[in-house]
């Protein structure tokens, strides 16, 4: 299932590159992506992590946490669709995980 994320994750890599050369994607700064998620949404980096405690694989949460910080970066560059199924295949991790 976590091939379906990297799959997914080297499909938008060859969108952007293929497709968007001079697509003005923001950098994907983990640390400014987190601070603009806090500022929106009011939850931490760490405050998430606490939240979703119960995936204590180490590789499925640093998927987990890249996967919304690239989400919300597409998001924020006007890429709703490839931000929308990214972010639903962590909805989707994350309840399975459950």
């Amino acid at each position: 299932r976590l091939q379906r994320l990297y799959i997914l994750r080297a499909s938008l890599e060859m969108l952007q590159s293929d497709r968007m050369p001079d697509a003005n994607l923001p950098s994907l700064n983990v640390v400014e992506v987190w601070k603009d998620i806090k500022s929106e949404y009011d939850l931490s980096k760490r405050v998430f992590g606490r939240k979703i405690a119960f995936v204590t694989d180490p590789f499925k949460r640093d998927v987990i946490f890249r996967d919304i910080e690239q989400a919300y970066a597409l998001a924020k560059a006007g890429f709703s669709k490839p931000a929308v199924i990214l972010a639903g295949s962590v909805i989707y991790e994350v309840v399975r995980s459950f």
